[in-house]
């Protein structure tokens, strides 16, 4: 259960005690709770003829395909065993042209199991979001220079 879901089961359910709080947060939990869209600037997709890689810097050493992509972060999938989670603080863009950015900045947003038919139990493919943090001009104008030639499909704003 995420945190935000837990912090609002907490608060509302902090009234009742025993037998009703766990019936209250087992109504809860069964609901979808939609949160406000946070993003400030518009996600696209990676055109179906193009490949764009994800690369975290050590100590973590992963890759992932991009799936979306925005001016302030980006989204990418990857294969973790036994429940790994990432934990890094810079990325590369890797594309099917070579090195496209490296050593962007940024914060981790989201890191999600995402269901899929997998073979073997003990891998599991997570989608991680991430925001860029403290860009320069020129790693903009670069991720700008991305978007425009790998980008595809404005994302629809909920």
């Amino acid at each position: 259960m995420n945190t935000q879901r837990r912090r609002i089961l907490n608060t509302k359910t902090n009234q009742f005690n025993g037998d009703e709080k766990m019936e209250l947060q087992e109504a809860l939990m069964s609901k979808t709770y939609y949160t406000q869209e946070r993003r400030r600037h518009k996600r696209f997709v990676i055109n179906t003829d193009k490949i764009a890689y994800a690369v975290l810097r050590p100590p973590v050493n992963k890759i992932g395909k991009v799936i979306d992509i925005s001016l302030t972060g980006l989204a990418f999938s990857y294969f973790s065993a036994n429940g790994e989670v990432l934990n890094s603080s810079r990325i590369d863009i890797l594309t099917d042209e070579g090195l496209f950015l490296e050593d962007i900045p940024y914060s981790i947003v989201n890191d999600c199991i995402i269901s899929s038919e997998q073979p073997f139990k003990q891998i599991t493919t997570h989608r991680h979001s991430v925001q860029f943090r403290n860009l320069s001009e020129n790693q903009v104008l670069r991720i700008q220079s991305f978007i425009d030639t790998y980008g595809h499909n404005i994302i629809p704003e909920s």
